[in-house]
Order: C-alpha cells, then sequence, then structure tokens
C-alpha cells in the first residue's frame, strides 16, 4: 500500500512538470485577438505566427512592409495622436539578452 502511495505521488509530480506542446495558430486567437502569420525577414530569420490584439487605446497597428527605400519594417503598434510634450517614440525592439522591450514614449 505505502509503495502505491509514493508511486502515485511521484506520478502526480512528474505530471505537474509536464506541458503538452500546443500549436499556436488562428484558431488559437481569442475572440478579441487577430492572428497575424509567421514570416521570414529579409536576413532569413522565421518569425512564427502569432496572436495579437484586435485594438490597443490609442495606437494604431502597422502590418510588416517595406520602406519607400526598401528597408523591412516589422509589424508593429504605433501611437496616434500627438507625442506628450519633448518626447519621442521608440518602437518596441530586443533589448539586452533579446529581451522583448515594448514601445515607449522617451
Amino acid at each position: 500500500m505505502r509503495g502505491s502511495i509514493v508511486l502515485l505521488a511521484c506520478a502526480a509530480m512528474l505530471a505537474a512538470f509536464v506541458v503538452p506542446c500546443q500549436t499556436v495558430d488562428a484558431k488559437n486567437c481569442g475572440p478579441h485577438h487577430l492572428w497575424v502569420p509567421g514570416f521570414e525577414t529579409p536576413d532569413g530569420t522565421w518569425v512564427e505566427g502569432y496572436c495579437r490584439p484586435k485594438a490597443r487605446a490609442g495606437f494604431r497597428w502597422v502590418d510588416t512592409h517595406h520602406s519607400e527605400n526598401g528597408h523591412f519594417i516589422p509589424a508593429h503598434w504605433e501611437p496616434v495622436g500627438q507625442p506628450p510634450p519633448g518626447k519621442t517614440w521608440v518602437p518596441g525592439h530586443n533589448g539586452p539578452k533579446r529581451r522583448w522591450v515594448p514601445g515607449h514614449w522617451k
């Protein structure tokens, strides 16, 4: 009996650490989100598709595109309206240790 309890306890602990792999795709987005398909950047990096909010107060969504001079512009949120006095918008970017830094006023 004691062996069975120990075995069940060990199995429960193992199950707590095992996370099933779930594919994120359009059908996994909630009702307030939109699917952004995966794409390849000019340097060959594959960016997986992801769900993004449909709306964000004070911002508009800009899809991935190339600028007039041919520079690749990744999709991002862009503020609308007048900036706070003396501030400029810093777009979201990968910061130290490749951690995402959301766009912000500076």
